[in-house]
């Protein structure tokens, strides 16, 4: 039998969700030198790079992007990496990821920038489920879904281009 799916976000739609929340993060960050966007694994990564051509695109702000890699599965047992372009000490810095489901994958990303100091950590996703079993608040959110726990969330990109977001 094939899995059911709810197709809850177009191209169009994702496109309109990143120009509202790079809003969002210039109005929040208009008076910062610049930000650090660092995506989570492949995905968070392309929302990162989205983000940060939007921001570009309507702020003044130096953007630099770099990518937090880790096993969203088992975040403990293996290493949390980051290729930090510079020193993040009283700067402001922005991790963003396609899902926030329960929490553990954000938390966990998180890690490698608390050996400094920075400024501010922000949170960005695409579609925060809200049901967090760990105590992770997201600051910009493109879609808020109350799912059950038996829902999966999928985000699909091919070809560096995205595709769709649905519910199965």
């Amino acid at each position: 039998m094939p899995v059911k799916h709810s197709i809850i976000m177009t191209p169009q739609k994702f496109a309109q969700k990143l120009e509202r929340m790079a809003f969002e993060i210039y109005e929040d960050n208009y008076d910062e030198e610049g930000i650090l966007i660092s995506g989570i694994n492949s995905k968070g990564y392309f929302m990162a790079r989205q983000l940060a051509g939007r921001l570009r695109a309507i702020s003044p702000l130096e953007i630099a992007l770099c990518n937090v890699r880790l096993d969203p599965s088992d975040p403990i047992s293996g290493p949390v990496t980051v290729d930090l372009p510079y020193d993040i000490t009283g700067k402001t810095v922005m991790v963003v990821d396609d899902v926030a489901n329960t929490g553990r994958t954000l938390m966990y990303a998180l890690k490698p920038f608390l050996k400094f100091t920075p400024k501010k950590i922000n949170l960005a996703v695409l579609v925060d489920r809200e049901h967090k079993r760990y105590p992770v608040s997201c600051d910009y959110v493109g879609l808020s879904l109350s799912t059950t726990f038996h829902e999966h969330v999928e985000v699909k990109i091919s070809d560096d281009q995205f595709e769709y977001v649905a519910l199965i």
